[in-house]
């Protein structure tokens, strides 16, 4: 069954900019990792290893920054989840929805993002593939929870 933009309240999102929300994700994850651990790594290059002391505090910052920067991560995308998005969709002006148009619920982000996405990480990213193939552009977690990505209106 083909679902209408109008319907959906929005335009299906393409492939494409599907792709660019993830890779936008990945930098800023990787921004915020590099952020915390880099002066961490500084340290402990400028600073005298063989004291064991030393080694083992700055060992410690270093997994605490790790910590830090994965649950800041994580509330981020959770924020965005009560939303019906996730960071980089946000970004692009995308959201994941019903099919009556409605944002989808924390719930089912939740299974979306952790569930369908496993599901399609475990079979060796052919969830992901599939919205290159589906009509409509949804990949198993899309199917999984039956959403699909949309551009939404201004």
């Amino acid at each position: 069954m083909q679902i209408t933009s109008d319907r959906l309240g929005g335009q299906l999102a393409s492939p494409w900019r599907r792709l660019m929300a993830v890779v936008l994700e990945s930098v800023i994850s990787w921004v915020l990792l590099c952020a915390a651990l880099v002066p961490t790594g500084a340290l402990s290059a400028i600073m005298n290893r063989e004291d064991q002391n030393v080694a083992t505090a700055i060992g410690v910052m270093g997994w605490l920054s790790l910590c830090g920067v994965s649950i800041l991560f994580l509330g981020i995308q959770i924020y965005f989840w009560t939303k019906g998005t996730t960071l980089g969709k946000w970004l692009l002006g995308m959201w994941v929805v019903y099919e009556d148009g409605r944002p989808a619920s924390f719930g089912t982000m939740l299974v979306r993002e952790l569930i369908g996405k496993l599901i399609s990480d475990l079979a060796f990213g052919l969830g992901y593939l599939w919205i290159l193939l589906d009509a409509q552009h949804q990949g198993w977690h899309d199917k999984l929870v039956r959403t699909y990505v949309v551009l939404r209106r201004a």
